[in-house]
């Protein structure tokens, strides 16, 4: 349930309770514990409709800040030898790696993913394990080219 359906419910509630509909009665019509209602008849008494206002629930916070995350895409939009990685294409490990480095904060490789993804879809997601990269070829061959 959204935040203004909750301080909708809890608005209407306690206007029914104004109209002087026993506190039982409040709990069944919206379906909440009877203790809800009265935590929300003691708040509204004492502080008004303000003090039954849904709060936000915040969940986990980030731990890469906005900046720090613009960084992290600023460096992963470049190839990773200009980061100072000796790679030629940018994995999450090595992501994992380079925020490691440089905030020391660790994340699974798996979360990596998932924060890029959300973060900047318009990155094409990376190569299967295993896809073999062309530019890590030798650059000689075995039998030189004559032509």
């Amino acid at each position: 349930m959204s935040q203004v359906m909750r301080e909708e419910r809890r608005r209407l509630a306690m206007r029914a309770l104004d109209y002087g509909t026993p506190i039982r009665e409040i709990a069944e019509m919206y379906c909440v514990s009877l203790r809800s209602v009265q935590r929300w008849a003691r708040a509204y008494r004492s502080g008004g409709v303000p003090a039954i206002m849904a709060r936000p629930i915040p969940g986990r916070r980030r731990r890469l800040d906005e900046s720090q995350l613009a960084e992290v895409l600023g460096m992963i939009g470049a190839p990773p030898e200009a980061a100072g990685y000796p790679a030629v294409k940018w994995s999450h490990a090595l992501v994992a790696r380079a925020i490691r480095e440089r905030f020391g904060l660790t994340y699974s490789r798996g979360y990596i993913g998932r924060l890029l993804r959300k973060a900047a879809p318009q990155l094409p997601p990376p190569p299967p394990p295993g896809t073999p990269e062309p530019e890590l070829e030798p650059a000689y061959r075995s039998e030189p080219d004559l032509r």
